[in-house]
């Protein structure tokens, strides 16, 4: 597994999980990060 890899207490954190982390990390919306990439509803 690599350093980059995040964890959590029980196991490797899920998608979801380490989205919003990263998001809270960077103070981004989720609409800042869609326009980031690319995406839209």
């Amino acid at each position: 597994m690599g350093a980059s890899t995040a964890r959590m207490k029980d196991g490797p954190m899920s998608f979801r999980d380490n989205m919003q982390h990263l998001r809270a990390t960077r103070n981004m919306t989720q609409e800042q990060l869609a326009m980031l990439l690319g995406v839209s509803r």
